[in-house]
């Protein structure tokens, strides 16, 4: 029978658990998540997880109990440790975001569910999604062309009649449009700074060294764009009604009276076009639209007009 702990909530119980070992801390807060998402946990659960004996499980078990005395009970029936009406999780910090990010990646291959926060999620699904895979060896030189601070050629079939043809690009970081990976670069055939969307990279050439000037800053630094922000401002829709703007505020974290969200220059035409906030393009009642741009007229500029973008779409 498991004794009761002496120890009690607050400093002490804080001091004991600064003291355990790193590795035996990092088993216990695995019963925490467990608990707390599962709702209860079986000594396999550890022997499993961290690959360890099953007396090392046992003793890490009455440690858990020990600390947190009320946190679980055995259950002779399942043979589990069961979540206790007066479970707290103290060793980890629970996030509902990370634990639905998590089902995502699981259904999606990228999260190995035995590395997950749950063992036995809930029946869920997620809609198919245009998985697109760009070349490991073009990320590769991509990613080592951005280390280097320097320039190299590529091969880019635009989103235009023209047939592929190779520029030299300078390129300094990679951005997430809501839909697809674009890489951020100086192009001397352009002479600008843009984004080319990176499955549309078909191969990649040489490096090169590139002059940036006496002082030598790097490309990004160059870049003034994206070192650049703009406050755009969301609000529901202000001519829902007062329950329905409530209802959307919290769908997108923020209050009836909106939020300010930070977002680089070059990426504003591609946060508003995610969520369909131009009003020149996307004609939609407020019910479907549910937010839209506070400071529109600040942010517009920041925006191609519509008959700037072919079939209503970036030729990135």
């Amino acid at each position: 029978m498991h004794k009761p702990s002496l120890i009690r909530a607050g400093s002490a119980r804080d001091d004991l658990i600064e003291k355990l070992p790193a590795s035996q801390k990092r088993r216990l807060e695995r019963l925490d998540i467990l608990l707390m998402w599962d709702g209860s946990f079986s000594r396999t659960d550890l022997v499993e997880f961290f690959q360890i004996s099953a007396p090392q499980a046992s003793a890490d078990i009455a440690k858990y109990r020990d600390i947190f005395p009320a946190g679980c009970s055995y259950d002779p029936t399942s043979k589990e440790y069961v979540r206790g009406e007066n479970f707290t999780p103290t060793l980890f910090e629970p996030s509902s975001r990370r634990y639905l990010d998590q089902l995502f990646g699981v259904r999606m291959g990228i999260l190995d569910q035995a590395r997950a926060w749950f063992r036995t999620p809930p029946n869920f699904e997620v809609i198919p999604t245009f998985e697109t895979e760009i070349e490991p060896v073009v990320l590769q030189r991509l990613l080592d062309a951005i280390k280097l601070n320097c320039g190299l050629q590529i091969e880019y079939q635009p989103l235009s009649p023209a047939s592929p043809g190779w520029r030299t690009i300078a390129p300094h970081a990679l951005a997430f449009s809501g839909r697809r990976w674009h890489l951020r670069a100086w192009c001397f055939k352009d002479e600008r700074f843009r984004e080319f969307v990176m499955t549309r990279i078909l191969s990649v050439g040489e490096f090169m060294e590139i002059h940036t000037g006496q002082n030598s800053p790097t490309i990004e630094e160059l870049d003034t764009e994206w070192t650049s922000t703009v406050e755009v401002k969301i609000v529901p829709c202000r001519s829902l009604n007062a329950a329905h703007q409530r209802v959307i505020a919290k769908d997108f974290s923020m209050t009836v009276k909106g939020r300010s969200i930070e977002v680089r220059k070059p990426l504003v035409k591609f946060f508003v076009d995610t969520y369909r906030l131009d009003p020149r393009r996307f004609k939609m009642p407020d019910h479907e639209r549910l937010i839209e741009i506070e400071n529109w007229d600040e942010i517009s500029e920041h925006v191609p007009a519509p008959q700037n973008i072919p079939n209503g779409k970036s030729d990135t």
